[in-house]
């Protein structure tokens, strides 16, 4: 549903958190150094048990600009980013997972192309593997559309922003996962103008180390896309895996 309350070249930037203590302070800082300055943070607390929500209490207490709310209990990012959502004031809606991060010119550049009439960016970024210290830079294609992103998703989620103005603030489907493929999926239903940036706005990191277990995982969420929620058929549906398999290596060249 679109908003004409929203104030017009201001971003919102949405985090859902759930036991990310060790990774908050980075995440927040780099949101706070940004050289574009007009945005809110709306922090979601999904029930941790570590100290996360003091510690995005204690950023708040000193920058109004960061509001937080709490879930009593554990209900998952959909129902997190939701509710953080529902409290959005900026015309820019942007999410951040709250252990990834921001290069310091990254609003700037984004704010850049919405005044060139874009609606929706997002764009490549730097894997960062904790364990190893190494980084891997990911590549985005410059161009979306809903026929490239039913068969794979294009948009990193950490980068990604949209133009609420325009597109309207979407919710998070509860009904199906993964949910941000599904979210991509239903907004560019709209044909939004859309853009990626072949520079790494964006730093993803990853604590873990089986990576194959992780790519299994991306195969079976693929799976579930195809057959369960864009209900192709069973050929149709082994096509798009093998088209998905195929752009996955592909945008890791």
């Amino acid at each position: 549903m679109k908003n004409n309350k929203l104030q017009s070249a201001k971003f919102s930037i949405v985090i859902a958190c759930f036991n990310s203590s060790n990774f908050i302070p980075k995440t927040i800082e780099s949101i706070l150094g940004q050289s574009y300055q007009n945005f809110e943070i709306l922090f979601v607390d999904d029930g941790s048990t570590d100290n996360s929500l003091s510690i995005i209490r204690k950023y708040s207490k000193n920058d109004k600009r960061i509001k937080v709310l709490k879930n009593t209990i554990n209900q998952g990012v959909s129902v997190t980013r939701n509710k953080a959502l529902e409290n959005v004031t900026g015309q820019y809606i942007c999410f951040l997972d709250c252990d990834d991060w921001w290069p310091h010119d990254k609003l700037k550049i984004y704010l850049q192309l919405y005044k060139q009439g874009y609606e929706l960016i997002y764009s490549s970024f730097t894997k960062l593997y904790l364990n190893s210290g190494k980084s891997n830079l990911i590549k985005v294609d410059i161009e979306a559309s809903y026929n490239k992103i039913i068969f794979s998703n294009l948009i990193p989620f950490s980068s990604a922003s949209y133009d609420a103005k325009k597109l309207g603030i979407h919710k998070f489907t509860t009904e199906y996962f993964p949910e941000d493929w599904i979210y991509w999926i239903e907004i560019f239903k709209k044909n939004p103008r859309a853009i990626g940036i072949k520079n790494s706005l964006m730093f993803y990191t990853i604590s873990g180390t089986n990576a194959s277990k992780n790519k299994f995982i991306m195969l079976q969420k693929a799976w579930f896309i195809f057959r369960k929620y864009q209900k192709f058929s069973f050929f149709r549906s082994l096509y798009s895996l093998l088209f998905f398999i195929y752009y996955g290596i592909r945008k890791n060249f």
